[in-house]
């Protein structure tokens, strides 16, 4: 999955100043603040929106304009695939 999946314009500039890419759990202040996920974004969409997850598993949209304050909490670990080969079992 790309860091910034979705992401054009206005919104990718505001994960890269931030330093937040897609799947990063952050700290984010609206009216209120919450903890929530970044997702990704359909990618014809505007460029106005970033798209979270809270814990409460609603996926919503929200504008920059009302977001006060963003902080990083918590990145994606990349896996890595093991090659372990699987015996079959000789029953």
């Amino acid at each position: 999955m790309s860091e910034y999946r979705g992401y054009t314009g206005k919104a990718l500039e505001f994960l890269k100043h931030n330093k937040i890419k897609v799947g990063d759990t952050i700290k984010i202040t609206t009216d209120i603040e919450q903890t929530a996920t970044i997702m990704p974004r359909y990618e014809h969409s505007d460029d106005l929106h970033i798209v979270v997850k809270f814990k409460s598993g609603y996926n919503v949209g929200l504008s920059l304009d009302k977001i006060r304050k963003v902080e990083f909490v918590s990145g994606v670990q990349t896996l890595q695939e093991n090659n372990h080969t699987i015996k079959q079992n000789p029953s």
